[in-house]
């Protein structure tokens, strides 16, 4: 979706473009952590650690409304404020 790659883009972070139905990007630091809070508010991606990227994460594409509360969500995380 242009819309998930572009909104990981407008928060800064890299993000490697895709044909799959999931979409890789890196954080600056503490993937797993990012994982596990974004994991407590219903959204679900997978650390890449196990796969030599530790600040790697990677999310499905999924529905529009899916994405932008993914978008959301994860906005809220980087800036650590509180996820509900």
């Amino acid at each position: 979706s242009e819309v998930l790659l572009q909104g990981l883009h407008e928060m800064g972070l890299h993000v490697v473009p895709t044909w799959a139905n999931f979409v890789f990007f890196e954080v600056e630091s503490d993937a797993p952590g990012i994982a596990k809070a974004l994991e407590r508010s219903g959204v679900i991606v997978r650390p890449l650690g196990g796969w030599g990227i530790p600040n790697g994460l990677r999310v499905t594409i999924g529905n529009p409304e899916q994405n932008q509360n993914f978008l959301k969500t994860l906005k809220r995380v980087l800036a650590k404020e509180p996820v509900r």
